[in-house]
Formats: C-alpha cells, structure tokens, sequence
C-alpha cells in the first residue's frame, strides 16, 4: 500500500481502495483472535 500510495498519491482511488480492504482484512484478523482467544480462556 505504501509503494502504491507513492506512485498514484496517498488520496487516489487505488490507495484509498487499498487502504480500505487492508483496514477489513485487519479488522476480521482481530475478529478472529479475540474469538479464539476468549474461547481459551474459557476452558
């Protein structure tokens, strides 16, 4: 995201479309571990 940010401006469609999909990637990544996590703790 970085590099393409570089290349196209960090307020382009492509940056911000890739911003986006990188924040709901993070976001269901952290989904996942607190579920796991609260799943371990539980036993």
């Amino acid at each position: 995201m970085v590099r393409l940010a570089h290349s196209t401006g960090f307020n382009s469609q492509e940056t911000l479309r890739c911003s986006q999909e990188l924040d709901n990637l993070i976001n269901l990544h952290m989904k996942y571990f607190s579920k796991r996590n609260k799943l371990s703790n539980a036993s």
